[in-house]
């Protein structure tokens, strides 16, 4: 027997690096073993932008429920439920208890396969699927000026460089802008802050292009691209923060910039700033 919080439904960004490319036709999963208890898994969107979630849940068929109040359902006929994309997410399932939802969010267009296995007695007793189509319709990522508003998206991921996306968009003082950060999904490790500026460069290369300016220099405090920033971006730097790539498109001025720590001058955080071209 079981018990689940239906309270508790992650909401995930999942990010795969270039070996890690989403396959239109993933090698299939194991067949179950046996087939006993049923569910159908239901996505509320089968089209949805980057930075979009849909919400995929666990209809089910023939399983036996009671809910105990609270939130507390208890399940019987699987001794976990274990969530999967190709190449991408594993969710192994969890000691004693399951989710039945997950919220998932993308940080690049692609066609995305996600199964939910149900297991009892170390095998696999049922499976279902449900595909995803993610877009890049919008402006910069999820946001679109027109109508940004505060918002934060929170990107979760357990298997793919150990890193959590943070998008937030702002409207201040008559500015729209947005932010994305990154931050390690566990503890934090050597070479992290290395790591993420080579993400965010190929992120944003991907989704629009080639920088059209870049500081080549190793001491970013000496970055020769403070005149670009200042013609270009509204927003203004802040202390220790300095430029290292932009990039203009026909909507955004984007920049990646890198902050540094004045008591340890080694240590750099990087994240991105974009803000509309208008």
């Amino acid at each position: 027997m079981n018990k689940l919080f239906l309270l508790f439904v992650p909401i995930l960004i999942l990010f795969s690096c270039s070996k890690d490319e989403p396959k239109p036709n993933p090698d299939p999963e194991p067949e179950p073993t046996v087939l006993q208890r049923k569910f159908k898994l239901r996505a509320d969107k089968h089209v949805v932008n980057i930075y979009e979630y849909s919400f995929v849940e666990l209809d089910l068929i023939d399983v036996e429920a009671e809910f105990k109040g609270k939130g507390e359902v208890v399940i019987h006929g699987f001794d976990s439920i274990s969530w999967k994309i190709p190449n991408i997410f594993d969710e192994p399932g969890r000691g004693n208890g399951y989710m039945v939802a997950n919220g998932f969010t993308f940080i690049k267009p692609g066609k995305y396969l996600i199964y939910a296995f149900g297991h009892a007695d170390g095998k696999v007793t049922f499976k279902d699927s449900v595909t995803v189509n993610v877009i890049n319709k919008r402006d910069f990522l999820g946001v679109n000026w027109k109508n940004v508003k505060d918002s934060l998206f929170v990107s979760y991921d357990e298997n793919v460089n150990n890193i959590r996306f943070n998008l937030e968009s702002k409207y201040n003082d008559g500015k729209a802008y947005a932010i994305l950060r990154a931050n390690p999904s566990y503890t934090k490790f050597k070479g992290f802050e290395e790591g993420a500026r080579k993400e965010f460069i190929k992120i944003i290369n991907n989704l629009y292009g080639e920088s059209k300016y870049s500081y080549n220099g190793d001491d970013y405090s000496n970055s020769d691209l403070l005149d670009e920033f200042d013609s270009m971006f509204k927003k203004g730097l802040g202390k220790n923060n300095y430029p290292i790539k932009i990039w203009q498109t026909e909507k955004n001025n984007i920049v990646l910039l890198a902050n540094i720590d004045r008591e340890f001058r080694d240590y750099y955080y990087y994240y991105i700033l974009a803000e509309p071209r208008n």
